[in-house]
C-alpha cells in the first residue's frame, strides 16, 4: 500500500507540474485533493436459475478499487467476466470484496443463483418376458439422478441392481427412484406367466383278469388332465368310464387319453380266456370220395395224457365226443378204421386245441385209392401211396403234392392252415403272352403253338384255358407266359391265396424251350401246383431213370389232382384246416408205427 501512496503522489506531483506551467497564474480553479471509495458499477451473475451442471455468466466491474477478490477464484481482479459450472443443487452464492486507496472503505458485494438437480430417469427389463410357471426370471434396473431405488419386489435399494422373482401368475413390475430433482416411476414390464399344463395321467383296470370264454370282464379306466380318452374296444370318449368286453381269446387292453398337456396311454390290462369245462363236441368227417360203404366202421380217439378215450363213428359221419376228463390247451386226436386190418381211409392224427374242439372237428379223410372222375381216364383206378407222393425225385427237391414247404409241424403247434393249394375250377384260367418284363417276344405263331399244349391238356385236366391279350390281363391273375433269351431251361411256379391258386408262371428260356410240348407241359403242371416225384411213370418225373419220364400226363398224375382239389374243397366248404398232410402224419403213426416228434420234416418230404 506503501508504494501505491508513493506512486500516487508522484502522480499527482506531474499533475500539479503541468497545472502550475500554464494558464492564469492566478488562476485558483483546481478540485480540492480527495480520495474516493472503492465503487462496485456491476456485479451479475446470469441466469439467475439453472440446472445442476449448465453454466453461469460473472460480470465484474469497479471504480476507484485497488483489488477485489472473488469468491470462485483465488486472484485479485478489479473486473472481469467469468463462465462457471454449477455442480451444487440449491442456492449458490458468489461474493466479491474490494479495496481502494489507504482511508476509503471496503466493499462488499454478494449475489446469489438457484441452481436446480435434474429429475432421476430409471429403465427396467426382464431377462424374458414369457415364462411358465414355476420358472424363474430376472428383473434388472438403472437410474440417472438417483440415489435410491424401491419395489415391493426387492429389498435392494440400490440405484441399479437385479433381482431374482418366480411369480405365480401373469404381473405388471416398475421401480421408484429418487434423488435430489425429485422421484420417477420407471417403465413397466409385463412378464407372462403360462400354467404348466401336466401330462394326461391314465389308469386301465379290469373287473376281472380271468374270464371263461363267453364271459365279461368290466374294463374301467380314469384319467387326470385328459378330456378325452378313446380305444378300439369301445365306443365310450369320456375321460373316465366303464366297458364291458368279452374277448374269445385272451387279449391285452389298453387306452390313450388327450387333453391340453398332450396325450398318454394307459397301463396294459391282459384278460386270460379260458375255454369252459366242454362236456362233450361234436366231430364230422367226410370221405373225400362216395363209395358204397360211406363212412361206416370208424372210430374216433382222443388222447388225454396216459388216457385214450375211444368212441364209434356213425354211419352219417358225426359223433359226441364225451371226455372222460378235463380237456387241456391242446391234445391230439385220431380217426381210423374199428378193424385196422380192413382199412379203407387213410388214418388221421394230428393236435387240435380246446377252441378248436368247441367249434367241432370237421375231417376230410383220404381213401386208399382214387377213381378218376372225368375226362380221359374217368372210371380208372390208382392206389393212393404217400410213399409216393412225398418222396422229393432228387434231395432237396420238393415233393408232389407241397410245392411250399412252409407248412412244418412244430410240438405243440397246429402245423397246417392250407397246405395244399389248387386252382378254382369254376371258371376258364387265362393264358397271356408278350409280358413286358420279358426280354423275349413270342410271336403269334409261337404264341398259338404254346396255346395249343394248354388245349391238349383240357383233354386230362379239369380246368379250361384260354388266351386273352396280355395287355388286358391284370398282373398277377392267370397263367403268364415269359420268353427269356439265355441259357437257361425252363420253370413253373404260382402264387396262392388261403390255399387257392391265383396266378402261375410259365417260363422258357429260349424259344427251343417254348416249342418244346413236353418241357411247357411239365412247367405248366408246376404252375397247376404239382412237385416232381420219381414214384410212377410221370410228366412230372426229374432227376429219375429214362423210362420213368412220360411225355404226356398218365393216370396217377390226373388221380392224385383230382384227390388234392377234393380234399381242398372240402376244406373250404367246412372251414376246416385237416386234410392231405394230417393223412401221411395218421399213416406214418398209427400205420408205420412212428412217433409223433418223428414227424418234423420240411415241406412233409419223410
Amino acid at each position: 500500500m506503501k508504494n501505491v501512496f508513493a506512486s500516487l503522489g508522484k502522480v499527482l506531483s506531474v499533475l500539479l507540474l503541468i497545472s502550475c506551467s500554464g494558464g492564469d497564474p492566478t488562476s485558483n480553479s483546481n478540485p480540492p485533493n480527495e480520495v474516493k471509495n472503492p465503487k462496485i458499477t456491476l456485479f451479475s451473475v446470469t441466469p439467475g436459475q439453472l440446472m445442476m451442471g449448465e453454466e453461469v455468466f460473472i460480470e465484474l466491474q469497479t471504480e476507484y478499487t485497488l483489488s477485489c477478490t472473488p469468491s470462485w477464484i483465488q486472484e485479485s481482479v478489479t473486473s472481469g467476466t467469468w463462465r462457471i459450472r454449477i455442480d451444487n443443487p440449491g442456492k449458490n452464492k458468489y461474493r466479491i470484496s474490494c479495496v481502494g486507496e489507504k482511508g476509503t472503505t471496503p466493499i462488499e458485494k454478494e449475489v446469489e443463483i438457484v441452481a436446480l438437480a435434474p429429475k432421476p430417469t430409471a429403465v427396467i427389463d426382464a431377462s424374458s418376458l414369457d415364462i411358465t410357471k414355476g420358472q424363474k426370471d430376472t428383473l434388472s434396473w438403472t437410474s440417472t439422478n438417483a440415489t435410491t431405488c424401491s419395489a415391493p419386489w426387492t429389498t435392494l435399494s440400490l440405484p441399479q441392481g437385479s433381482q431374482e422373482i418366480t411369480p405365480t401368475q401373469t404381473q405388471n413390475y416398475s421401480i421408484s427412484c429418487s434423488g435430489p430433482g425429485g422421484s420417477v416411476v420407471s417403465n413397466m414390464v409385463t412378464i407372462t406367466v403360462t400354467d404348466i399344463v401336466p401330462k394326461p395321467t391314465v389308469i386301465l383296470s379290469a373287473s376281472t383278469l380271468s374270464i371263461v370264454r363267453g364271459q365279461n370282464s368290466r374294463l374301467s379306466w380314469s384319467s387326470t388332465g385328459a378330456t378325452s380318452c378313446s380305444a378300439p374296444w369301445t365306443t365310450n370318449t369320456l375321460a373316465q368310464g366303464t366297458q364291458d368286453v368279452s374277448p374269445s381269446q385272451t387279449q391285452n387292453y389298453s387306452i390313450s387319453c388327450s387333453g391340453p398337456g398332450g396325450s398318454t396311454v394307459s397301463n396294459g390290462v391282459t384278460v386270460t380266456v379260458t375255454n369252459p369245462p366242454i362236456s362233450s363236441f361234436s366231430v364230422q368227417v367226410f370221405g373225400a370220395q362216395p363209395s358204397p360203404e360211406g363212412v361206416t366202421g370208424l372210430r374216433f380217439y382222443l388222447f388225454l395224457g396216459n388216457t385214450v378215450d375211444s368212441v364209434n363213428i356213425g354211419s352219417d359221419g358225426t359223433v359226441s365226443v364225451v371226455p372222460s376228463s378235463a380237456l387241456p390247451d391242446s391234445f391230439y386226436v385220431a380217426v381210423d378204421a374199428q378193424n385196422t386190418t380192413t382199412r379203407r381211409f387213410y388214418p388221421m392224427d394230428f393236435k387240435v386245441s380246446k377252441n378248436d374242439a368247441l367249434l367241432g372237428l370237421r375231417i376230410p379223410l383220404i381213401p386208399y385209392s382214387w377213381t378218376v372222375e372225368e375226362k380221359l381216364f374217368t372210371g380208372q383206378r390208382i392206389a393212393v401211396n404217400f410213399e409216393d407222393l412225398y418222396r422229393p425225385s432228387v434231395s432237396g427237391d420238393l415233393s408232389f403234392f407241397v410245392r411250399q414247404p412252409e407248412y412244418i409241424p412244430v410240438s405243440g403247434q397246429a402245423p397246417w392252415v392250407y397246405a395244399i393249394e389248387t386252382w378254382p375250377k369254376e371258371v376258364d384260367i387265362p393264358v397271356a403272352f408278350n409280358r413286358t418284363v420279358s426280354t423275349g417276344t413270342i410271336s403269334a405263331s409261337d404264341s398259338a403253338t404254346v396255346m395249343g399244349f394248354f388245349k391238349d391238356l383240357e383233354t386230362y385236366v379239369p380246368y379250361r384255358f384260354k388266351a386273352v391279350n396280355a395287355v388286358s390281363l391284370p398282373p398277377n391273375t392267370g397263367f403268364q407266359i415269359y420268353l427269356f433269351n439265355d441259357a437257361g431251361y425252363g420253370s413253373g411256379s404260382y402264387d396262392a391265396n388261403n390255399g387257392t391258386i391265383v396266378v402261375g408262371y410259365v417260363s422258357a428260356h429260349n424259344r427251343t424251350v417254348l416249342l418244346d410240348k413236353r418241357t411247357m407241359q411239365h412247367e405248366i403242371f408246376h404252375a397247376l401246383g404239382l412237385g416232381h416225384t420219381c414214384g410212377w411213370k410221370t410228366l412230372m418225373s426229374s432227376g429219375c431213370s429214362s423210362n420213368l419220364q412220360s411225355q404226356t400226363p398218365e393216370l396217377q398224375d390226373i388221380a392224385y389232382l383230382e384227390l388234392k382239389n377234393r380234399i381242398v374243397e372240402i376244406q373250404r366248404r367246412e372251414r376246416t384246416r385237416w386234410g392231405i398232410p394230417h393223412a401221411w402224419q395218421g399213416y406214418r403213426v398209427r400205420v408205420q408205427g412212428l412217433g409223433r416228434e418223428d414227424f418234423k420234416v420240411k415241406g412233409f418230404v419223410p
